[in-house]
């Protein structure tokens, strides 16, 4: 169905930033310098710049009764807030005071910080009609649809935004420049809409994730705007004191614009829509003006272990794990032995924090994942300082030359950037610069010197430091040769980690890992068993096996539910995909299905098959899933432990057809049979006794019957006096219908035909016992020798294999790109 006026308020305020950039070149930009080694003073500029856009939009039209879906209506409401704050503190250095000119400043140093904080609801309600054709009849039918929805805003990290940066006159004047520091891709909303739809035919209901609504394009609009106002560039100019050699000068500015638009028409039918947003601008600073160059300087001082640092989470999303000791001191610029007379007062910031969900990939299970800063400041690790409500900040008392801190870690992924300011006596603000490193103002936590957000220890332990690989990099390649690198888990949420069995396991960035659900045991019981060792998918197949309970995967069903996802816990940075996991479970039946799996094909319109059979295992194919592929594409395993059973027990029947007591009676029935006999004998006529023949015939058939019921019986005797035999023949068996279900699980198709192939492959079919003929070994009812040599691997090559390349190049664990 059309909807008129939904969306186009956003992509109308789009186009208008574009126009609004047009008119950039009207003001100019402060001009640097190249850096240098001398110095006339400094200006430190401390700024604080918030933008603050409401937004609210109300559209309502019913449909003209020529329309397919009228009579029906359509009502949508919607109101999103949303703020940004861009802030920070830089330091310039002077290089050259012209009288009656602007001072040449030098090129900056310091530190920014961005927020997006804010959020909206949406609540739409439609009615139309609907005609419905059905073999018995024709009708209309009538649906309510409802959407509802909220969603909450943050900042996703930008890779540069230019500082705010002072113009300053040898004449007491000084202006500010506030740069474009926003764009709409640095918001990210988390959030869920539902849509439910209604009829005397039922309800069903879908819920999306939300990408929010107007309020990052007007807070984008209203920045560009503001910073080519002239009423507010006015107000972002001031004057000092020229005379001074150091002084100090504060500012604000503020600019605001309301909007609103209503309409009423015909569109559809009748149509109205009420749209209405107020932004607001507000700027503050604080500069520092010196004529002289510092003699002072603030040094960060990383703990000892600094290089070997890794973040570490508690269990609990609220209790820190291991934390971060840091330290600052003042120093007297090339005299680090002399104290200096000055004191500070110092300030911690945060900046560019990690706020992943939970405290790993996995745990805790996503309904409670909360997406709070993974690294903080607290108040009981830091008693001496002054710890902002968000944790993000921390200031120790004035008349101090030095503090330190501790950063405490929430997440197995944390990452931050600490910047430090000193704010001294003599009235001076300092940047603090990382120990024997002058022009690193930040220091990362953990160390990270390529910027992936990767612990550069971890990275060493593994030997890929100095590859430069990307956040998001899937190209693990052990084992090598298969149809695609990677296990669909990405470098960072390697190093972030997944819970397993109530421990934080870091994954190895160069191996393929295949997480299995096994509630059952089934899978774990054959990866443990030294019996069929060599018959293990870990074996077979290469990959390393990691198997997740109920609560650390989105549990059972179809991927296009987000069902069997692994990583659910996982952002933007460092996602390869959303990866999911197989489904082993046993069944005793015979023949089954898992259930709810022909309604959700059904759904989605896909055929299956009318009868699955009776299988020992069983691969269901998901959504879209009938050609083999990663794990996404397997709805749900079952082995089906009743039919393996079933099927030794009556190829053990054919070895127990071979005693002597059944050939005999066999034979006598069978030799009986070639006397000769009339068709009277075996048809005498009614009230007639039967024949001789027939008599003898009968107790000779008896005989055998007697023997037929006795054959299962001597089958259980057998397994009564032989249980180890039996129980290694079942483990066996397990084992080889396990490897090969989760073969197709990994996507490796069956053998052309299926029993031809490599002897060693999983994947062939092995032929039955009453295939082989006399060839049976008295003392091997279980065949465990005559099946010799069980399946251990993928064929790597065969005219029977799919495609004929074998069993091996078609193995793909990683759902990327499926």
């Amino acid at each position: 169905m059309e909807k008129k006026f939904k969306g186009t308020r956003r992509y109308m305020l789009r186009y208008a930033l574009l126009a609004l950039l047009l008119v950039a070149c009207r003001y100019d930009m402060p001009a640097f310098a190249d850096a240098g080694d001398d110095s006339q003073g400094e200006a430190v500029i401390t700024w604080r710049v918030t933008c603050t856009a409401n937004t609210q939009r109300h559209t309502w039209y019913t449909y003209a009764p020529t329309y397919a879906f009228a009579p029906g209506d359509h009502d949508a409401k919607m109101t999103d807030n949303c703020t940004v704050t861009y802030s920070g503190t830089y330091r310039f250095p002077v290089r050259a005071i012209t009288p009656n000119e602007s001072w040449m400043l030098g090129a900056p140093e310091g530190d920014w910080e961005l927020t997006v904080t804010g959020g909206g609801t949406q609540n739409d309600v439609e009615h139309a009609t609907v005609f419905v054709v059905k073999p018995d009849k024709a009708y209309d039918r009538r649906v309510t649809t409802k959407t509802q929805g909220s969603w909450s805003y943050r900042a996703a990290p930008p890779g540069y935004i230019p500082a705010v940066s002072p113009r300053i006159w040898s004449s007491g004047q000084y202006t500010v420049h506030i740069p474009r520091f926003f764009e709409l891709d640095w918001a990210k909303a988390s959030g869920s809409v539902t849509t439910t739809s209604t009829s005397e035919d039922g309800a069903s209901s879908e819920t999306q994730p939300s990408n929010g609504w107007d309020g990052t394009v007007v807070c984008d609009m209203g920045i560009a705007k503001a910073i080519y106002d002239e009423q507010f560039i006015k107000q972002l100019a001031g004057t000092f004191d020229p005379k001074v050699k150091t002084t100090t000068v504060s500012g604000k500015a503020s600019w605001q614009e309301p909007f609103s638009e209503q309409k009423k028409g015909r569109d559809q039918y009748e149509a109205s829509e009420d749209y209405r947003y107020t932004v607001k601008m507000t700027a503050e600073w604080t500069l520092t003006i010196a004529k002289e160059p510092g003699k002072l300087e603030a040094v960060i001082i990383p703990p000892d272990d600094y290089d070997a640092w890794l973040p570490e989470a508690d269990i609990a999303e609220d209790v820190p794990g291991n934390a971060f000791p840091v330290e600052v001191e003042l120093r007297v610029k090339g005299k680090p032995d002399q104290t200096p007379l000055e004191t500070a007062r110092f300030t911690f910031a945060l900046v560019d924090t990690t706020r992943e969900k939970g405290v790993c990939l996995n745990a805790p299970p996503y309904e409670q994942a909360r997406d709070t800063y993974d690294l903080q400041f607290t108040a009981e690790d830091n008693p001496d300082l002054t710890v902002s409500e968000d944790g993000q900040r921390a200031e120790s008392k004035p008349g101090q030359r030095g503090a330190s801190a501790a950063i405490a870690c929430y997440d197995w992924g944390a990452y931050a950037r600490l910047r430090v300011t000193a704010y001294t006596s003599d009235g001076r603000t300092l940047i603090a610069h990382v120990d024997k490193l002058p022009k690193q103002s930040r220091l990362s936590i953990p160390r990270d010197d390529n910027g992936n957000r990767v612990a550069d220890a971890w990275e060493k332990h593994h030997g890929i430091f100095g590859k430069n690989l990307k956040a998001d990099w899937d190209g693990a390649d052990d084992p090598k040769e298969q149809k695609k690198p990677g296990d669909g888990i990405g470098l960072y949420e390697k190093y972030r980690g997944f819970e397993f069995a109530l421990d934080v396991e870091r994954l190895d960035p160069g191996k393929k890992h295949l997480f299995i659900y096994d509630p059952d045991g089934i899978v774990r019981l054959i990866e443990k068993d030294k019996r069929v060792a060599n018959m293990r998918m870990s074996a077979v197949s290469g990959l390393t096996l990691r198997f997740v309970d109920a609560e650390h995967w989105t549990g059972p069903g179809s991927r296009i539910d987000a069902r069997r996802i692994v990583n659910f816990n996982h952002g933007d940075w460092g996602n390869a995909a959303e990866q999911t996991a197989l489904h082993v479970s046993v069944d005793e039946l015979i023949r089954t299905e898992p259930p709810g799996w022909r309604n959700v094909l059904a759904n989605q319109n896909v055929a299956t098959q009318g009868n699955t059979g009776s299988f020992e295992g069983f691969a269901f194919p998901d959504v879209g899933g009938t050609d083999m592929g990663s794990p996404a594409k397997t709805y749900q395993i079952i082995i089906s432990s009743g039919m393996i059973s079933f099927n030794i027990q009556w190829h053990a029947r054919a070895h127990m057809e071979r005693r002597p007591e059944y050939v005999k009676a066999k034979k006598d029935l069978e030799d009986w049979l070639k006397l000769p006999h009339s068709y009277n004998d075996f048809h005498p006529e009614p009230g007639e006794e039967p024949s001789d023949w027939k008599k003898e015939y009968d107790r000779r058939e008896a005989k055998l019957e007697e023997m037929r019921k006795k054959l299962m019986q001597w089958v259980q005797e057998y397994i009564a006096a032989h249980p180890e035999q039996y129980e290694e023949r079942i483990l066996k068996q397990l084992a080889l219908v396990v490897t090969h279900e989760l073969g197709h699980g990994v996507g490796v198709y069956h053998h052309e035909p299926t029993e031809e192939g490599h002897q060693h492959c999983a994947i062939r079919y092995p032929k039955p016992t009453y295939e082989y003929g006399d060839t049976f070994d008295p003392n091997d009812p279980f065949d465990l020798k005559l099946n010799l040599p069980w399946p251990d691997r993928f064929c790597r090559e065969g005219a029977h294999s799919h495609g004929g390349k074998g069993c091996w190049p078609h193995i793909i664990v990683t759902d990327e790109g499926e």
